[in-house]
């Protein structure tokens, strides 16, 4: 497996932190991811004609306005190599996700990139090192696609993303650290990334302005009383 680096491919072996990628977001820029040095990130691949859209945006915007003051970023790649269930591009999924699937004038909380595919030749980079550094879900072995109409990418391998919305977890030190297939609960993933950021150095959360887990236990009993 090999990861696009500037004109030449290089082994995914060799990138040694999620924070030496890059991607393309919604609007059409590139974005480094280094500018999540020091936090810790969730990555998502989804597809806006799921039918669990709507639950799956709605839990993930939760948890982004809980716990990003403390340091979670969540980061959303719409995908369409599960059931073409992603049609739409660039200014297009934004329209939806407000009007149609969540709806409700729904405001995202997460971070939006450009299309992409995650598995086969095409493949983001960024799905490249996180499936070569976590080949299988922890809560799924059975990671093909569950998808029952013809899987159209080539190479076909055993740590192919299996559906839309399958998560990855990603430390403040750019290391991937847990996989989780779309049945796992935001419970069991929430859990995981409190465990996360309580790794966040001081200094790096001083630095960076996050708010302490402490911190924001007392303005929750300040706001309720």
């Amino acid at each position: 497996m090999s990861i696009s680096h500037g004109d030449k491919p290089v082994p995914a072996s060799s990138v040694t932190s999620f924070h030496q990628l890059s991607a393309l977001l919604i609007n059409g820029h590139v974005e480094a991811l280094s500018r999540y040095e020091g936090r810790v990130c969730l990555v998502v691949n989804m597809a806006t004609g799921d039918q669990a859209t709507k639950q799956e945006l709605t839990q993930l915007n939760e948890l982004a306005t809980a716990l990003g003051p403390r340091g979670l970023c969540v980061l959303m790649f719409p995908c369409n190599q599960f059931g073409g269930l992603e049609p739409f591009n660039g200014d297009e999924i934004p329209l939806i996700l407000h009007h149609v699937r969540p709806g409700s004038k729904f405001e995202p909380r997460f971070q939006l990139y450009a299309k992409c595919d995650v598995n086969g030749s095409r493949s983001s980079p960024v799905f490249e090192f996180l499936r070569f550094r976590l080949p299988q879900p922890i809560d799924d072995n059975m990671v093909m696609s569950r998808d029952l109409s013809p899987i159209t990418w080539r190479p076909v391998t055993r740590s192919d993303v299996g559906w839309n919305y399958e998560k990855f977890l990603v430390s403040c030190e750019g290391q991937p650290v847990k996989r989780y297939s779309n049945r796992a609960t935001m419970e069991v993933i929430r859990k995981d990334v409190e465990g996360q950021l309580k790794k966040i150095p001081k200094a790096v959360r001083d630095h960076l302005g996050l708010t302490s887990p402490e911190k924001q236990r007392l303005t929750f009993r300040d706001h309720i009383r």
